[in-house]
């Protein structure tokens, strides 16, 4: 057997072990009990047949026969079962030897040709409403690799609008069509920033309610569903260097408490970094204030430039995080799939909150 196949049979181990569990403690032969038992009553250690002592007065009863195993013998499978039993794991193990086989050969993930069937139907508005839907979070969650899952976390941030399926076909559309992409994205900010108050008032109210145990859901509160969106409109709007939202970027730097960064609806590193993202493509004409003073002080605090990577495009067949790629022999080649190029924002590590949030003033200042 290959290392591949030894490899994925592992995952379904676990599986077939608890079937196999449950099918078994169904089969157990249970205690039976002879005559009556008064409630609360002892049972001396396990024998194969344990006389009760006799309860005085008014609550005499007949002796109690109690009938326990005494060995593991008892509940073993009779001939009929072992052979139901033995049949059962035979089906399930070639039922996942093949899914195995077929997943080694590289066919279109189930769920991600669901998503393509989906998405080819979709509006660029449809196709930005969608990105909160739990299914693209299960498509995406494989390829975090085990990075935080936290929308308006700047480290979570830059991995996750990047590496989402629907905002690589958002961008597609907004490159496809800037103009009305763009304006339909500043418009989508501006509505979704008014709930975000009492959105963000609300979960932190639920959080107090939750206690100690922390808040329990399959979905995305309100105001995280917020964020990713917002977050993602500013990520498309800066890779097609739009300068006419800067206006609107600007408005929305000014929508959050300073030295409070959950109360903004865009991370502030992240919204100054896609502005900052524009100003570097524009032409200084397009600005209000000095745009050559503003990059100079940026160069001295070393903000690097995005990194322009080709990845697979919303209509590949496989995502770049795929599991499969992982495997010794992976015949996944991504070279053979459409692609679209866009940038990765950098870590950002050196600067903090409070930098970001006066960066952000002078980016308003610059815009006017």
């Amino acid at each position: 057997m290959s290392k591949n196949k030894v490899i994925l049979g592992l995952m379904a181990v676990a599986v077939i072990t608890g079937t196999l569990l449950v099918f078994s403690r169904i089969q157990q032969t249970p205690i039976t009990v002879e005559g009556q038992i008064e409630p609360k009553v002892d049972v001396a250690s396990p024998t194969q047949e344990q006389q009760v002592a006799k309860p005085t007065g008014k609550q005499q009863t007949e002796n109690i026969v109690i009938q326990v195993p005494q060995t593991s013998e008892q509940n073993l499978l009779s001939p009929t079962q072992h052979a139901e039993f033995d049949g059962l794991v035979g089906q399930m193990g070639d039922y996942y030897s093949n899914k195995i086989d077929n997943m080694l050969e590289n066919p279109v993930h189930p769920g991600r040709a669901k998503l393509h069937k989906q998405m080819r139907k979709e509006t660029f508005g449809q196709t930005f409403d969608n990105l909160v839907n739990n299914g693209n979070f299960a498509m995406l969650m494989p390829v975090m690799g085990g990075s935080p899952f936290s929308p308006g976390v700047y480290e979570s941030d830059i991995v996750i609008v990047s590496r989402m399926t629907r905002v690589r076909k958002l961008l597609e559309d907004a490159r496809k069509n800037p103009a009305e992409v763009a304006a339909f994205l500043q418009k989508q900010i501006t509505e979704l920033v008014k709930d975000y108050p009492q959105q963000y008032t609300e979960f932190l109210q639920n959080l107090d309610a939750a206690g100690p145990e922390g808040l329990r859901s399959k979905e995305l509160s309100d105001h995280h569903k917020t964020r990713l969106l917002c977050t993602s409109a500013v990520y498309v709007l800066s890779q097609i260097g739009d300068t006419d939202s800067l206006e609107t970027l600007a408005w929305l730097s000014e929508q959050g408490e300073a030295g409070k960064k959950n109360s903004w609806p865009v991370n502030p590193k992240f919204l100054f970094y896609a502005m900052h993202n524009i100003v570097q493509k524009s032409p200084g004409a397009s600005l209000s204030g000095n745009s050559y003073e503003y990059l100079e002080k940026t160069s001295a605090l070393d903000i690097p430039d995005a990194k322009k990577i080709k990845v697979p495009s919303w209509n590949a067949f496989y995502h770049e995080g795929d599991f499969r790629r992982m495997l010794p022999g992976s015949r996944i080649d991504l070279s053979l799939q459409p692609t679209i190029e866009l940038e990765i924002f950098p870590q950002l590590e050196h600067l903090n909150a409070k930098t970001a949030e006066s960066l952000l003033t002078d980016l308003r200042q610059l815009v006017g």
